[in-house]
């Protein structure tokens, strides 16, 4: 009974790889009986922050959409996976990914358009995992407050080093995703690191190669996107580490991100 409760859920996953072999995306299918079909939409993975649940769709706001595939020659295979395991379903089949109405539009250099797609890709990923690693540091900075005032006489040190943390990942988040102050006064205020990343990636969409205004986009996202990101690894593995090590010394209540210790 334990070995089944345990057990990783099944499934059967669509492989597509390209004709080098690399993996260019896996589809999970249905792991049911009967005849199914599974469609892949022609695109890599999309850069969003991985969810256990498939969020509701919303047709207003849909998620970001991986970059579009080169025209070539690719393979698929199924394969099932019992506990964590694949094993191949049939054999592989090749097809051919051809560009549509190419008598009446000049194709692009898709090799050069794919790789700046890709680029801003993998850095909307980086920011948007970012954004959401800057959003649950806020949420332990408020569970530590809230422990602290259940220990006796708690020291003002560590008290100034979380108002510290506190103030330096809000001004990360409003980098991010912008000032929300500015924002409800309905004032002007400048493009956050998200709005130059989600510029950039506005030509995922299509096959036409990037604008002036998107590639400018994307430098300067690279350039805001690296010391901001090196404070934020400083802020957590370092500061946030260093108040949770003086959390367990006080024989704080637990906190979120925090292992507790024995007391001596």
């Amino acid at each position: 009974m334990r070995a089944e409760e345990r057990e990783i859920e099944p499934a059967v996953v669509m492989i597509v790889s390209d004709e080098e072999g690399n993996v260019i995306r896996r589809v999970n299918g249905p792991a049911k009986g009967g005849f199914h079909r599974v469609a892949w939409d022609l695109r890599y993975p999309p850069p969003s922050p991985i969810e256990l649940k498939e969020p509701e769709p919303d047709v207003f706001s849909p998620p970001p959409g991986g970059p579009l595939v080169a025209p070539g020659t690719y393979t698929v295979r199924v394969v099932k996976r019992i506990d964590g395991v694949d094993t191949p379903l049939g054999s592989a089949q090749t097809f051919n990914v051809v560009p549509l109405y190419l008598s009446i539009m000049k194709e692009s250099d898709r090799a050069a358009v794919l790789d700046f797609q890709k680029k801003a890709a993998n850095l909307q990923r980086t920011v948007m995992g970012a954004s959401r690693v800057t959003q649950e540091a806020l949420t332990r900075i408020q569970y530590i407050r809230r422990a602290l005032d259940e220990i006796a006489g708690p020291d003002p040190k560590l008290m100034a080093q979380v108002n510290s943390v506190d103030a330096a990942l809000r001004d990360i988040d409003d980098q991010l995703n912008g000032d929300p102050i500015l924002r409800r006064a309905n004032e002007p205020a400048p493009p956050s690191l998200l709005d130059r990343v989600n510029t950039a990636v506005n030509g995922l969409t299509t096959t036409a190669p990037p604008t002036a205004t998107h590639r400018e986009s994307l430098a300067f996202a690279q350039q805001q996107a690296g010391p901001l990101l090196e404070r934020l690894h400083t802020l957590i593995e370092v500061d946030l580490a260093n108040v949770d090590k003086q959390m367990n010394v006080l024989g704080a209540p637990w906190t979120p991100g925090r292992i507790p210790q024995l007391p001596r």
